[in-house]
């Protein structure tokens, strides 16, 4: 099990430190929203038009990023569901 840690790293509970995450070319899986799901967007903003909301449990790849912007560190993701950015925070897990 991995959590995210306030420095922005994920380390796993065992003991082992992982890469810092997200990384291009990790796949990931939407997490931690609550059921309210996650956001992708057409551009790294808080004002970027909405493609689409990825559901808890969705698989994605990460394909581009980071970018920081509106507060928030945005990674560009890939699915089934389309491409586009999303803001990350510990919305995303291994």
């Amino acid at each position: 099990v991995a959590t995210f840690e306030s420095d922005g790293d994920w380390v796993e509970r065992s003991g082992e430190w992982l890469i810092p995450f997200p990384f291009n070319g990790a796949t990931v899986t939407v997490s931690n929203t609550g059921g309210l799901g996650l956001r992708l967007r057409a551009s790294p903003s808080l004002s970027g038009q909405v493609i689409t909301t990825l559901t808890e449990g969705s698989r994605v790849s990460v394909v581009g990023g980071p970018v920081q912007a509106d507060g928030y560190t945005w990674w560009n993701l890939s699915g089934t569901v389309g491409k586009g950015w999303s803001a990350v925070a510990n919305w995303l897990v291994p």
